[in-house]
């Protein structure tokens, strides 16, 4: 019976290594994928840069020249005023942004009140949050684009207002640029191999490691339920539920949730009346010795 079961939890983690080996390899592609075609981006990002730059410059150039043609007449100090504003001005009007998202018209109503992000976080959790909230104040993109910049504060605000003229041309841009710069900050994802080497310690309770069990699990890119049940008795220390788990794998999480929880009061049950012995016991003690 012993050999039969050893047999079986052998087989059982082989076939988790494979899964895990497969996943692995899943992943690796994707990753390469990703990596290409944020190169892609960049590139064409610069490309566009580049060239907007270089249409400024031309349209200076052109304008500068019509002005030394024209006739000269009487200046008037006013209208120097006016272009010296106007110069100072409009780069500050539409930084970041291009003209098309300068001109399109904001809501009537005030923007939500935005979580700020400071730089020190998961970029990609604030830009979740961040798109989650304006789903119910807006679906267009460039009223997006032009809200990003109240939900930054401190560091992140800095550098969002050093983006030069006319870089944010849609929100996919936005996004873009605000991961590249805080990627540093992003959580660190898990490997399979990752969960399958969180283990109960001796004395965690059944609740306490399912937490930590689960909150590891969403940290592991491209596992899938099936994969999260069937490893989780190899996980939990020598007992009962292991046992209970093995014998018969729950066939959906919230099936797992509902076992789990029943566990759980089991074990609650059974440590309330172990303190309850141990209190009963120590009382007891007590009256002896002052006997």
């Amino acid at each position: 019976m012993v050999i039969t079961r050893n047999t079986e939890e052998q087989q059982s983690t082989k076939e988790l290594i494979k899964d895990m080996q497969a996943q692995m390899q899943a992943q690796l592609l994707e990753m390469q994928r990703k990596h290409k075609e944020e190169i892609a981006a960049l590139r064409a990002e610069r490309a566009h840069l580049a060239s907007t730059t270089q249409r400024n410059h031309n349209r200076e150039n052109d304008h500068e020249a019509s002005r030394n043609q024209q006739p000269s007449h009487h200046t008037n100090p006013n209208d120097r005023v006016k272009r010296e504003a106007n110069s100072m001005i409009t780069p500050t009007i539409l930084l970041p942004f291009t003209t098309a998202i300068m001109q399109t018209p904001l809501p009537e109503k005030a923007p939500p009140v935005l979580e700020k992000y400071d730089g020190s976080t998961d970029p990609d959790d604030h830009l979740r949050i961040f798109v989650n909230t304006m789903a119910f104040y807006t679906d267009s993109d460039p009223v997006m684009c032009r809200a990003f910049s109240l939900s930054l504060k401190g560091e992140a605000l800095a550098w969002y207002n050093t983006l030069p003229p006319n870089t944010v041309d849609c929100f996919a841009t936005v996004e873009a640029l605000f991961r590249n710069q805080y990627a540093f900050n992003r959580v660190q994802e898990l490997m399979p191999i990752d969960l399958i080497n969180t283990k109960q310690e001796k004395e965690e309770t059944l609740k306490a490691f399912m937490k930590r069990y689960i909150k590891t699990s969403r940290r592991v890119k491209g596992i899938n339920h099936n994969f999260i049940i069937n490893n989780l008795h190899s996980c939990l220390k020598a007992g009962f539920v292991a046992e209970n788990l093995y014998a018969k794998p729950p066939k959906t999480m919230d099936e797992l949730q509902k076992r789990i929880a029943k566990f759980i009061r089991m074990e609650d049950m059974r440590n309330s009346i172990k303190r309850q012995q141990q209190e009963a016991s120590a009382s007891g003690n007590k009256k002896k010795g002052k006997r």
